[in-house]
């Protein structure tokens, strides 16, 4: 009798600590780490998670993707984080991610890209605190190292279809002017057109020499 009045009282600690389990707190989401490539930002999935929030100031989206794209959020600067989200059940929601910060401003940059096929290739990307009617760029090279033609201003989705352009080539510097009658807003920095060199000279001196943008 008290053996079997043991193995009860087991059987109950057992059955016990199982709905005690089972009323626990869930558990909590990894955060994500997220980061930022031109207008979108992007993380690695977190397992057991239904998806997730993206706060972009006091503004909330939510998405399944990994990848949220900026560029049709129009912000003075913008403070950004990702939350993932569980269940409510068996997983709680995670902290925030890691936070990007980004102030808009009047800005050119020559990205260099790896040598392919005998081309040294850069992009041109842009950004402006304010929406934009148009752009002048003015890029040196040397010419005795590198060519460029115009038909190796290879122009980006980024630039409107409407917009007027012009690309004048010589004696190792390119200028190039757009411009259109309505406003675009560039606020993150982006890749608006790819300069194509033929020549292989890593180290050949690439530049921004002036650059315009009309946001008055």
């Amino acid at each position: 009798m008290k053996k079997n009045i043991k193995i009860l009282s087991l059987l109950l600690v057992l059955v016990l600590t199982l709905v005690l389990s089972a009323c626990g707190d869930p558990e909590k989401l990894e955060a994500p780490e997220i980061f930022l490539n031109e207008t979108s930002i992007s993380w690695l999935g977190i397992e057991n998670s239904n998806g997730y929030k993206v706060f972009v100031n006091d503004e909330e989206f939510e998405t399944t993707s990994v990848v949220f794209d900026l560029k049709d959020i129009v912000e003075s600067s913008y403070e950004i984080t990702v939350v993932a989200l569980g269940d409510g059940k068996d997983f709680a929601d995670s902290d925030p991610s890691n936070k990007i910060s980004i102030t808009p401003a009047n800005k050119v940059e020559l990205d260099k890209l790896p040598v392919v096929s005998g081309k040294l290739s850069y992009k041109l990307k842009v950004s402006s605190n304010a929406d934009v009617l148009g752009f002048v760029f003015e890029v040196s090279f040397p010419n005795d190292k590198l060519t460029l033609t115009e038909a190796n201003v290879k122009w980006n989705t980024n630039v409107p279809t409407n917009w007027v352009r012009d690309v004048n080539v010589e004696e190792g510097l390119v200028t190039i002017a757009i411009t259109g009658l309505d406003p675009i807003s560039v606020r993150l920095l982006q890749t608006f057109l790819t300069l194509e060199f033929t020549g292989t000279d890593a180290n050949a001196n690439v530049k921004v020499e002036s650059f315009v943008i009309d946001n008055g």
